[in-house]
């Protein structure tokens, strides 16, 4: 999948090769219909605003959805952030 986790400059999560990355609102169900209509489209986002959790959508260039679920943290600047992913079969165009 097109998405990586940067440390170097920032650190960041960071779609790359074409991907689009989607931050879903808390009221937003992580879903394959949700990641492939929602269109707020983001090339990079900071990971501390994840430290309560959160999701993210990743539509790669190829066309294959996922979800990247990020769990809650104690840490307010962790340097790691446990996460599940699901990639669905299929492709949203």
């Amino acid at each position: 999948m097109d998405f990586d986790y940067y440390t170097t400059f920032g650190t960041m999560f960071r779609a790359q090769r074409g991907a689009r990355m989607i931050v879903l609102e808390h009221s937003e169900k992580g879903s394959y219909h949700t990641c492939s209509t929602v269109t707020r489209y983001t090339t990079e986002v900071s990971p501390y605003g994840f430290t309560k959790g959160g999701q993210i959508c990743i539509l790669a260039a190829n066309g294959l959805v996922a979800l990247v679920d990020i769990s809650r943290t104690d840490d307010p600047y962790p340097d790691s952030f446990p996460v599940k992913i699901t990639v669905w079969s299929g492709t949203y165009e």
